[in-house]
């Protein structure tokens, strides 16, 4: 939908029309822009593993799931290897928020359904395999190990 002032989107039909794929297995859609913050959202399919990546930049990563669920892996990260004894896995459910700050290595993985997961970060969090367009830095990293 869309007026004079704003536009309005609906996260179904984006990700069933304008979705792309990520570097990270994640399809993704970029519903709103602001400076160089996004409002994101994306899906994994069920019975799929997110690839495990950690960010160095931003104030916000913030995350809602939406639909489904999923769980959440992380670790804290130094000098771009895990640090031992810092991996935890979280279950996610429709409604959980959760935040990442920069340096822990995140992903999640599915089992018998998808989940639909809201994100605002900074768009050089997303990394598409086709590029974005005026996209400047990307920052995306995964660990040596």
């Amino acid at each position: 939908m869309q007026s004079k002032i704003l536009d309005i989107k609906n996260y179904n039909v984006e990700l069933q029309t304008n979705a792309a794929d990520t570097t990270t297995d994640v399809i993704q859609s970029v519903m709103s822009e602001a400076g160089e913050y996004g409002f994101v959202v994306f899906k994994l399919d069920e019975n799929r593993k997110q690839k495990p990546h950690f960010h160095t930049y931003g104030d916000i990563d913030i995350f809602m799931v939406v639909e489904g669920s999923g769980i959440l892996h992380l670790a804290e990260v130094k000098d771009d290897q895990i640090v031992s004894g810092s991996n935890e896995s979280l279950q996610l459910k429709q409604g959980d928020i959760y935040s990442v700050k920069p340096y822990f290595l995140h992903s999640i993985e599915t089992k018998n359904e998808p989940i639909v997961i809201a994100n605002i970060a900074p768009l050089a969090h997303s990394d598409l395999k086709e590029g974005r367009k005026n996209q400047i830095a990307v920052d995306l990293f995964f660990t040596k190990n």
